[in-house]
């Protein structure tokens, strides 16, 4: 979860401080702010020096294909959304945001919309006021840029606080 919390921290001030017409004023290298941004320097095996990539160079290609990266940064908080279910899955537990997460952890599988198919819901699932039924079959589970969807980018994070919250007291 703390992954997913920094790629989107990361994502959203890397493009605060890309502008459309280049490097903002109040960020250029004489100012002492950029220094938190500065050249990501990684050793490669075999070359001497490292391999050098400027904030500036991330910001413009977050800002320049946002449009097939955020699918990208999606598709790793499905990851978390299955591995948090299986951890759940195994304490034996069940409320109706648990059984919510269970869906969620499938539409994960099925490329991101849920999957509701042979009397599926079985058990009540619901979270925050969404509750799943079967007319729910094939909608998006996460809603990006202008497309529908079920959760908005936060909503994982937000049902998995909740679920630790739930089972904080279970044996």
């Amino acid at each position: 979860m703390i992954s997913y919390l920094a790629k989107l921290h990361g994502l959203k001030a890397t493009l605060y401080f890309r502008s459309s017409t280049g490097i903002r004023a109040d960020i250029r290298p004489e100012n002492e702010r950029l220094k938190l941004l500065g050249p990501l320097d990684l050793r490669v095996r075999g070359d001497h020096e490292p391999l050098s990539i400027s904030a500036e160079h991330v910001a413009d290609e977050l800002a320049n294909n946002l449009s097939y990266l955020l699918p990208i940064y999606v598709q790793s908080v499905q990851s978390i959304l299955a591995g948090a279910h299986e951890a759940i899955r195994q304490a034996g537990t069940s409320t109706g945001a648990i059984e919510f997460l269970r869906h969620a952890r499938n539409a994960a599988d099925h490329n991101g919309y849920w999957r509701l198919l042979n009397g599926e819901p079985r058990r009540p699932a619901e979270w925050r006021g969404l509750v799943l039924s079967a007319s729910d079959h094939g909608t998006a589970l996460l809603r990006l840029f202008d497309q529908p969807g079920s959760l908005e980018l936060g909503d994982p994070i937000a049902l998995l606080w909740d679920i630790e919250q739930e089972c904080a007291g279970a044996p």
